[in-house]
């Protein structure tokens, strides 16, 4: 039955004869006729424009409208005409809301289907009423109304730019009104609004037309939704594929949030995507088993659109481990966040705001009010829909979608948003595991990297232990020929010697020469076993040194007069440097003088013929410690930078040496180092050539303290 509103009964009321409806001849005779118009029409869209500029032509109205009504977000579009304009459709809700909101035509049309009123200003001014616990089946409809329930609480109404029409006039005080529903298979999908600019009263003929009319808008507001739901259908799968693809090109994570946010913003037509991940401080109590809730931090890794500034973040316990950039994105604790806490109790459930009255599939319930942290603004942002991002019952984090207008959602949103969630769930336990897996391959190349840096190490230890092996073997060599020719040659002599001091017809001058010959080669072989029951002393530090004091002035004077006669067999001279005064040394008398002998017989042996050797003394102070330095220098046969390193070793000789003749079987320098040490002192040398010839100049340095430590 439909409800209507007669005019006032004062009789100052206007006249009606100006409002005489049309002729029932100008009219559709039958439904068909509005049906062929839905059927031959371009799209459901152009069959709308075409159906209320129909009806409001035949209505004699001034304005109509069409509002297409969604379960999920109440009125979404509208479709208006205007007497001598096209029809317009568009998302502009206003002024056709204006007009659903008047109090007795919310009202009402929670309780009929159709409404007619006559004078609007003839009613008494009343506030909207509530929808009646005792309504008939169309309260059904309650949350399918053009407002739900909870859009009076809003703050603020986001509704798109204001529509310019001709005449407005005709929405904010019409002078009549004439509102039907549209249903389709049980829902309201839609309403039709005819106005009239003066008071009229609408006909039973009016009103049957109009019943007509909108059961074909019913139909083409269906076909719109249906087609609509088609295309947002392939807009989801599309979707789903371009992320599923990122996936699995192994797209960075942060481009593939991206690529889901700003794909599911537009699909759903939101205000705005997040991406939030949980991070948690024990990685074992990752799953729901766990007592008690677990210390986890959310961030908020990515959103849609990008947020111009960045946002407070709460402080944060340095107890959590810091990843990457997320010092720069907002955090909060899931103790701070009933909303979280509710996505970390359900993994497998989508959370959704306004709750749901009653179970649907996927989506838990909540009883009670959460509270959110403020990084998701509820008080501007109230619809929003959480779905988990979860892997085995662990939740990795959550994928949020926000409106400003109040919003039911639809299972077939929450349906996307799920698969949209699983291929999330996928790239991030893919990029976590490439992590992973890169971290091992790093740590194993590491490894890797220092086993052949070790084994390189060892090569080349090997390297050298072989080279100095071969330079052993070489010195072995050269030792073992040198002491056989050092040995066997006088033993030869000996032998000679010997035999020829039996031949009985010997003169007394050659027995006197023999002899000679045999006691030298004897005092020879003598030296040479000496010398080496000496290193072995020294190195076994069983000499003991008895100190006197010395003074070098006279010390290397007797040396430089001992030496004139032999240095002259070779042309050489030896020039001793000794300060004006005395410089006194308190030391082992034997031992500094055969070291000094042995230095002088190794510049003789390796010195240029006519060359002169100089022997220097002079006193200086290492760190207040006086001492004595005695430095001999001669021009001749150098030695090598490889050769100073070792030259100071046993049985080392010069290179050459041997080559050469130069007598020797290198234990001299050897018995120079050994006795310095037992001397307290130290031995150096330097060897640089020449800038004429192949001569080097070669200085070894002898390095004594004054008075000896005797407690050493």
């Amino acid at each position: 039955m439909a409800k209507r509103f007669p005019l006032s009964q004062h009789d100052d009321a206007p006249a009606m004869a100006s409002c005489e409806p049309a002729s029932p001849g100008d009219r559709p005779r039958t439904a068909h006729d509005l049906l062929q118009i839905v059927l031959e029409s371009a799209s459901p869209e152009a069959a709308l424009g075409q159906l209320l500029a129909e009806v409001g032509t035949r209505l004699g109205a001034d304005a109509c409208g069409i509002g297409v009504l969604s379960r999920s977000q109440g009125l979404t579009q509208t479709c208006y005409w205007e007497a001598g304009n096209q029809p317009i459709l568009s998302r502009a809700l206003c002024p056709l809301l204006d007009v659903l909101e008047l109090p007795p035509v919310r009202s009402s049309m929670a309780r009929t289907s159709l409404l007619s009123i006559s004078d609007v200003s003839a009613l008494p001014p009343s506030p909207a009423l509530p929808l009646p616990l005792d309504a008939d089946e169309e309260s059904a409809d309650a949350l399918h109304q053009w407002l739900p329930e909870f859009w009076e609480n809003l703050p603020t109404r986001s509704i798109d730019p204001p529509l310019e029409l001709e005449n407005r006039a005709n929405w904010s005080s019409p002078g009549s009104i004439l509102v039907a529903k549209t249903r389709f298979q049980g829902w309201t999908n839609g309403v039709v609004v005819i106005l009239r600019s003066q008071p009229y009263l609408w006909t039973e003929s009016d009103m049957q037309l109009l019943r007509t009319v909108s059961d074909q808008v019913s139909v083409a507001i269906s076909q719109m939704q249906l087609q609509q739901q088609v295309q947002q259908q392939f807009r989801y799968q599309s979707l789903v594929d371009r992320v599923t693809s990122a996936v699995r090109n192994t797209v960075a994570t942060e481009q593939v949030f991206q690529l889901a946010l700003e794909g599911a913003t537009s699909a759903l037509r939101v205000d705005r995507g997040l991406v939030a991940l949980y991070k948690y401080k024990d990685p074992l109590h990752k799953g729901r088993t766990s007592p008690g809730m677990p210390e986890v931090r959310v961030t908020i890794e990515s959103q849609f659109p990008k947020a111009e500034t960045a946002q407070p973040r709460p402080a944060r316990s340095e107890a959590f481990p810091h990843e990457g950039d997320a010092s720069a994105k907002p955090s909060f604790r899931l103790s701070d966040c009933e909303l979280c806490q509710q996505v970390f109790a359900h993994p497998d459930l989508a959370i959704a705001l306004p709750s749901y009255p009653e179970t649907q599939s996927g989506v838990a319930v909540l009883t009670e009010s959460v509270a959110a942290a403020a990084v998701f603004d509820l008080t501007a942002l109230p619809s929003v829909l959480l779905v988990p991002l979860e892997n085995q019952g662990t939740v990795l984090g959550v994928f949020v979608v926000q409106q400003q207008q109040p919003r039911f959602w639809l299972p077939e949103e929450v349906a996307f948003l799920r698969m949209m969630a699983a291929q999330l769930s996928t790239a991030i336990i893919q990029t976590r595991t490439l992590r992973q897996v890169n971290s091992l391959v790093d740590e194993r190349t590491a490894q890797l990297r220092r086993s052949l840096d070790v084994q390189a190490k060892l090569y080349e230890k090997t390297r050298q232990q072989v080279e100095q092996l071969r330079r052993l073997n070489e010195v072995m060599e050269e030792f073992l020929s040198t002491v056989s020719h050092e040995l066997l040659t006088p033993l030869t002599s000996m032998k000679v010697a010997i035999r020829m001091l039996r031949e009985a017809n010997l003169a007394p001058e050659q027995r006197d020469r023999y002899l000679e010959i045999l006691e030298a080669q004897c005092a020879q072989e003598t030296r040479l076993i000496n010398d080496l029951l000496t290193l072995q002393k020294l190195e076994s530090q069983s000499v003991t040194a008895q100190f006197q004091q010395l003074d070098l002035q006279y010390v290397l004077r007797d040396l430089q007069q001992t030496w004139a006669d032999s240095l002259a067999e070779q042309q050489m001279t030896l020039e001793a440097e000794v300060p004006s005064r005395s410089l006194m040394l308190r030391t082992d008398p034997d031992s500094l003088h055969r070291i000094l002998t042995e230095l002088l017989t190794n510049a003789k042996k390796y010195g240029e013929v006519g060359s002169k050797i100089v022997l220097k003394a002079s006193l200086e102070a290492e760190e207040s410690v006086p001492q004595v330095v005695l430095s001999l220098t001669n021009t001749g046969a150098g030695i090598t930078p490889e050769e100073i390193p070792v030259i100071f070793e046993k049985f080392r000789r010069g290179q050459g040496a041997t080559q050469k003749a130069i007598p020797g079987i290198g234990l001299g320098l050897a018995l120079v180092k050994g006795l310095t040490a037992h001397l307290s002192g130290a031995i150096a040398v330097t060897s640089q050539p020449m800038t004429k010839g192949a001569l080097w100049k070669t200085c070894f340095t002898l390095t004594l303290p004054q008075v000896p430590d005797l407690s050493r």
